[in-house]
């Protein structure tokens, strides 16, 4: 751990309220040199797989040995497990309902665990805050260097959401909307090098309730409320509207099939 341990957050409990800075006042309390980081904390409430997607797309930009605490909890209080998840370069700490999928589908696993010793929560556990009294204290004392064995057991069965994969064939590809960020940008389940594996240098026609015939390289290949398709900055192809909201302008929402023909 660096002199100066980093924690980043991710959380659906925005700005309103307290939740947000009462969490990083517990982790100060504990370690009052931790550096505190926002990822986000405008997850639409209580949608998981939102959060884990924006996670997703925001955690490897962050040095060797960062621990990323990640509250979106719609269980909370009930029956689901508090984990943490070590891989070959960061910690991530949160409630076991498929919020780290990406991190468990994509990066070297070295352990998960449980979070059962309440030695290193809060000693008045609410039975609806947990990123205040489990989730941020774990955090707070890993940046002291607990041994990890402490925390709780080692487990093998974290729960992964069904994440929806593109689907292709001779000459139609069905993409998937997995998310839709503050612009209204439609962001798709087509990676880039999903792309160039199965398109490459064919002829596609891209149906969204509109046709769209190429893929822009940038923005400024288009005129203002143009819709077009560009891969984004994390290599996801994406419907935008220049200057415009493409979810709005197209009705279409997380989950909405998007048939991409093959020539």
């Amino acid at each position: 751990m660096s002199s100066r341990p980093l924690v980043t957050m991710t959380t659906d409990f925005g700005y309103m309220d307290a939740y947000v800075a009462s969490m990083k006042g517990v982790l100060l309390s504990i370690n009052r040199e931790i550096e505190i980081i926002d990822i986000c904390h405008e997850i639409r409430p209580q949608d998981v797989f939102h959060g884990a997607f924006v996670l997703h797309t925001g955690y490897s930009f962050f040095p060797d040995g960062t621990i990323h605490l990640g509250v979106v909890d719609p269980g909370v209080g009930g029956n689901r497990r508090a984990i943490l998840v070590q891989t070959d370069r960061y910690y991530f700490i949160g409630p076991d309902n498929g919020l780290f999928s990406y991190i468990l589908k994509h990066e070297k696993i070295r352990s998960i665990r449980a979070l059962e010793n309440k030695s290193y929560f809060r000693e008045d556990i609410s039975s609806t805050f947990h990123g205040r009294d489990i989730f941020a204290p774990v955090a707070g004392h890993l940046t002291l260097d607990i041994p990890l064995n402490e925390l709780g057991p080692e487990i093998d069965n974290p729960r992964i959401l069904d994440i929806p994969e593109p689907k292709v064939d001779e000459d139609m590809l069905i993409a998937h909307v997995l998310c839709i960020d503050r612009f209204g940008n439609l962001i798709t389940n087509v990676t880039r090098s999903f792309w160039n594996n199965q398109v490459g240098n064919r002829r596609f026609f891209i149906y969204c309730r509109m046709r769209i015939e190429k893929i822009n390289r940038s923005y400024n290949e288009s005129q203002p409320k143009d819709i077009l398709a560009i891969f984004n900055s994390s290599d996801y192809l994406e419907i935008s509207s220049n200057m415009g909201n493409a979810a709005r302008e197209l009705g279409l929402k997380p989950g909405s099939e998007i048939e991409i023909e093959l020539r």
